[in-house]
């Protein structure tokens, strides 16, 4: 690779990366009081405009939860749903 090619890489890098962080701190509030994962993941995907992919082989996506009562950041909420 040339110069030019590794500076436009590392440039695109660095405007991306702040992206991904940003998103993870954005406040997600489910509703109800016991969902399933499906239905919290389907409920972070709208709040965010997030995509969250998943296995269904090791995730079981029937699991019922219960619901936190505040708002949480979207990382501290997967923490807390897996």
């Amino acid at each position: 690779m040339n110069k030019k090619t590794i500076f436009i890489l590392i440039l695109s890098i660095l405007f991306i990366l702040p992206i991904g962080i940003s998103a993870q701190n954005q406040k997600v509030k489910l509703t109800g009081k016991t969902i399933s994962l499906k239905i919290a993941f389907d409920q972070i995907e709208k709040q965010t405009g997030l995509s969250i992919d998943y296995d269904s082989k090791v995730i079981d996506i029937k699991k019922v939860i219960n619901v936190p009562s505040q708002s949480l950041a979207v990382n501290d909420l997967m923490v807390l749903l897996l």
